[in-house]
């Protein structure tokens, strides 16, 4: 996130309107909350406060103190409160929600303290940058019935073959599918389960393309890897 640079701009740039959202902590490590409980944080704030230092860290290597961040993660999300092994996946899936999240709180809060509001469909940098596009298309094979639903996307999960590009990979992402097994298409046209085909189809690539290289595929009829 940190090497993306017009993400990384947005997160120097941010303001809280309110100042510091996570005030009453402690400036190195954000401790639980009353009665030993977690009290969610602002991880665009975090966020924000690590950047800083990283920007104006002048030496090219070497460590910093990142217990508040990591603190803040905890405090935030109970999933990730231990110390076990996680999903890259699933985190940064989870800390771009969240940062765009506090994107559109801070914008509301600002509009209720300028008295303008929000405007009807307020966006974030993370949406700007990496929300995407996808068509899912199921066309029933009986009577070309064709069913199109639009669905945003912030990642791609690709799989991955042998001996292959990453331009193969987002090929074989859309190749069509056939359903013809317990899978097949209960059809409104035909009042019954039909044989069809499935298709997706990015419709709208986001200015920065976040690509999940999966490393392992399940077989849909045994469900093993």
């Amino acid at each position: 996130m940190f090497h993306c640079l017009p993400l990384r701009k947005a997160i120097l740039d941010y303001k809280p309107a309110n100042g510091d959202p996570n005030r009453g902590e402690n400036s190195k490590e954000l401790e639980p909350g009353p009665n030993g409980t977690n009290t969610e944080k602002d991880m665009l704030y975090e966020l924000h406060l690590l950047f800083k230092t990283l920007a104006s860290n002048k030496k090219a290597r070497g460590p910093f103190n990142h217990r508040r961040f990591i603190s803040a993660i905890k405090a935030s999300n109970a999933l990730f409160d231990n110390d076990e092994h996680h999903d890259s996946h699933e985190f940064i899936n989870w800390l771009l929600d969240k940062v765009h999240e506090d994107f559109l709180r801070n914008q509301g809060a600002r509009g209720s303290a300028d008295g303008n509001g929000v405007g009807a469909n307020p966006t974030s940098p993370v949406q700007d940058l990496f929300m995407g596009k996808l068509l899912n298309v199921v066309r029933c094979v009986t009577c070309e019935t064709t069913t199109r639903r639009e669905e945003t996307f912030f990642n791609l999960s690709l799989d991955i073959e042998q001996n292959s590009s990453l331009i193969h990979c987002m090929q074989r992402f859309s190749v069509k599918e056939l359903l013809n097994l317990d899978n097949k298409l209960t059809c409104d046209s035909c009042l019954t389960r039909q044989v069809a085909t499935k298709e997706i189809i990015v419709g709208h690539y986001p200015k920065v393309l976040l690509v999940h290289l999966k490393r392992f595929r399940i077989d849909p009829r045994t469900f093993q890897q």
